[in-house]
Parts: C-alpha cells; sequence; structure tokens
C-alpha cells in the first residue's frame, strides 16, 4: 500500500534469516523489485550486503525484463489498433499504473480483453505481429482465453472472452455487467490508448 502512494517506511531487518524469508517471499508475489528498493534504503542493509546483493541483481534484471515486454505490449497494442482490432486492456497493466514506479511492480503477462465474435481476427493479427501459441494444439477461434507468447522477447498475452470463467458458480454471473465493454480513451506516458 505505500509503494502504491509512492511513500517509503523504515525496515529494521532482525536476522540474515529474516532477510532471506522477505525477499523469498517478495519474489514469489512478484513484488521483488519494490522490497528490494525499500530494504537498500534501510539502516540495516549494509551487514546483509552479501545475501541482498544476489536478490538485488535479480530484481534489475525483472526491472529490465518487466520494461522491455511493456514496451512491445503497447507496440503490439499499436499495432492491434492499426489493424482495426480495439481490446481492452485488463489486469495487470492497468493495476501497474496505480504505482509511482510501475515497472518495479512485475507482472508475468497481459491481458487483454476483446468481443467472441472478433477472436479469429485477433488470432491472425497476432500471429502476424509475431506472437505464437502457448500450447501449440489450442484452437484459438473455440477457447474463451488463449495464451501467445512472442519467442523473442518473452512478452506473454493473454487474450480473454470474459472477464471471469463463465463456468464458475461464484462469480461466472459477473460477465454480464461487462457485455457491452468498450475501449476507453487513456494515456500513458503522453500516448494515447483506447
Amino acid at each position: 500500500r505505500l509503494s502504491m502512494q509512492g511513500e517509503k517506511f523504515e525496515l529494521r531487518i532482525k536476522d540474515a534469516e529474516m532477510l532471506r524469508r522477505i525477499l523469498q517471499i517478495a519474489s514469489i508475489q512478484k513484488v521483488l523489485p519494490m522490497i528490494c528498493e525499500t530494504i537498500y534504503l534501510s539502516k540495516d542493509m549494509q551487514k546483509y550486503s552479501g545475501i541482498f546483493s544476489a536478490y538485488k541483481k535479480r530484481a534489475i534484471d525483472e526491472v529490465v525484463s518487466q520494461t522491455v515486454r511493456t514496451t512491445q505490449f503497447l507496440d503490439m497494442y499499436r499495432y492491434l489498433e492499426c489493424q482495426g482490432l480495439k481490446p481492452v486492456i485488463v489486469k495487470g497493466f492497468i493495476m501497474r499504473q496505480l504505482y509511482p514506479r510501475e515497472n518495479l511492480r512485475t507482472s508475468v503477462d497481459e491481458d487483454l480483453l476483446i468481443p467472441s465474435q472478433d477472436r479469429s481476427a485477433y488470432h491472425k493479427v497476432l500471429q502476424k505481429y509475431g506472437m505464437q501459441l502457448m500450447e501449440i494444439n489450442q484452437k484459438a477461434e473455440e477457447e474463451p482465453e488463449i495464451s501467445y507468447i512472442n519467442p523473442l522477447s518473452g512478452l506473454y498475452v493473454e487474450v480473454h472472452q470474459y472477464l471471469f470463467p463463465p463456468e464458475s458458480e461464484v462469480y461466472g454471473d459477473w460477465n454480464r455487467f461487462f457485455g457491452d465493454s468498450k475501449p476507453v480513451v487513456m494515456t500513458y506516458k503522453d500516448q494515447c490508448l483506447l
């Protein structure tokens, strides 16, 4: 929560084991860069620089990788738009915009919501862009969610026809609230997105 508000807090590291556990959990939860920044600024960091250095390198690698994937995702989005397709960006990319330093909040994939009647068109355009199906035997025209990867950059995109699994008894019915979703204009780093 503090990271989303751009606030810092002083982390008191009790011992090396505590630091290892914090860094392991941060890595699992995909918040390692944010936690490393906090630890780096703490008074206790110098005592544990040996433990910290390996995680710091991994955090830097994650931020660089996220920056590359975000750039490619935005390029892909513009490409889709130029081809007359207007998906709605959902989940991780949008959530990262809540953070002052958004690339410190990494994500494994990016998500697009598309109209079901256009799934074949999206499949063709994404393949033309260089995206490949994660599962070779997937039938893009039949599946409610299709995963694509760019083998060169590692950009991983999930294309959804629904925000929630329609078969879910708990929240499958929530899709009715988004059935007529339309892209909205927003800006990201002085670029207009739909």
